[in-house]
């Protein structure tokens, strides 16, 4: 059986195996083939200590275009 683990680990951390890394869940997916985009949450539904300035989907400017890279990690 295969197994699908999504989780993070900050800047700076040093990982070496999956126990390095904190467990994410996914919230939803974009049913669209087309675009690649997933939201996803802290399993334990908490932001880290070491993250200062949290992205929030409401404050977004707006400036993405499709085909951008975009990385938001906490919603």
């Amino acid at each position: 059986m295969l197994r699908f683990f999504l989780g993070y680990a900050l800047d700076g951390t040093h990982t070496e195996n999956m126990n390095d890394y904190k467990e994410c869940v996914k919230m939803n997916i974009s049913k669209d083939d087309n675009i690649d985009l997933a939201i996803i949450q802290t399993k334990d539904k908490k932001i880290p200590a070491d993250v200062e300035n949290p992205i929030s989907i409401d404050g977004a400017s707006g400036d993405v275009k499709v085909g951008d890279d975009v990385f938001i990690t906490w919603i």
